[in-house]
């Protein structure tokens, strides 16, 4: 229940404070939705939106999903976001979008109820919250996204893999923000060497109890001959910058330090020979009516016949 929701501590600290106060930071959320539009669009393609006639962002950031979304359905969107200045940044833009007549945006806790009646939205959304939730509270947040969720509405969840390149400075910035990350309380690996939203990100969708649980899983190829090219190098340098303060306090290098792997990053990301992959995870499901959800039987076969 809604009211059941209690706030989640963490012995580190939390890494979404590096996307507020810094230039790269809003460059990070900005390059963070032009990766989902190049890897799967707005909308994955399997995602029944006929019935679809009003949507919620939760964690919506600077409210690009919220905007593009809206536009392309024309039906009304809600953006939530706790942080002020996030909110403040979405309903400038969305001003000169000329869309103030389809999205609004509100300020609140994603980690607290929502502050919506129950069975409001047909679709409500999730995306890249994976940084900024830890891994305790996820199930609570989902909880609550369901309880305003229309009968027949739809949840949606998107996060992805952490980006993979065949460049070392870029590996061991990876290897650090993984762990550090994992450290924090934030993705669904057992062991930080991974981000863990190829299976963190089903889980919470089936676990959730919705019908018709649907997965798609993309890779977005960022190689140095791709037409992605400048989507993804641009998203992992400047998410790697924003990132420095939290790092720095993680103990992972001082400024300085990390500075000096960035500019080395950004050489590698700049050569003939770069190339980069990211896999992008959206897990979607249906609200049906208690005791109406279908249930299948399982089959488990052995994995190791031999050793049976």
């Amino acid at each position: 229940m809604a009211g059941a929701m209690q706030k989640t501590t963490r012995e580190h600290p939390s890494a979404p404070a590096f996307f507020v106060g810094s230039s790269c930071g809003l460059a990070s959320l900005e390059t963070q939705h032009e990766v989902l539009k190049a890897g799967s669009g707005v909308f994955p393609e399997a995602l029944d939106l006929l019935h679809v006639f009003s949507m919620l962002d939760v964690g919506c950031g600077m409210g690009a999903w919220a905007r593009d979304a809206a536009r392309s359905l024309e039906v009304p969107c809600v953006g939530l976001e706790a942080n002020r200045s996030l909110v403040s940044l979405a309903q400038a833009h969305t001003k000169v979008g000329l869309l103030d007549d389809l999205v609004t945006f509100e300020q609140g806790e994603i980690e607290q109820p929502l502050p919506f009646a129950a069975e409001t939205f047909d679709l409500v959304v999730l995306n890249f919250l994976g940084m900024r939730l830890s891994r305790e509270c996820w199930p609570a947040v989902v909880q609550e996204c369901v309880r305003v969720l229309t009968i027949g509405g739809t949840l949606l969840v998107t996060d992805g893999e952490w980006a993979s390149t065949s460049e070392p400075a870029c590996e061991q910035h990876a290897g650090y923000a993984l762990d550090a990350l994992w450290k924090a309380g934030c993705g669904w690996s057992c062991d930080g060497r991974t981000f863990g939203a190829t299976q963190g990100v089903p889980t919470l969708v089936r676990q959730a109890g919705l019908d018709r649980v649907e997965t798609e899983a993309t890779l977005l190829d960022f190689s140095w001959d791709t037409l992605h090219v400048g989507v993804g190098t641009s998203h992992v340098w400047t998410t790697a910058v924003a990132l420095q303060p939290f790092m720095t306090q993680m103990g992972y290098g001082s400024r300085q330090d990390l500075y000096a792997l960035y500019d080395q990053m950004a050489w590698e990301m700049q050569g003939s020979g770069f190339q980069g992959g990211l896999v992008l995870v959206r897990t979607w499901g249906q609200k049906v009516e208690a005791g109406t959800r279908a249930c299948g039987k399982r089959y488990f076969a052995p994995m190791f016949p031999c050793l049976v």
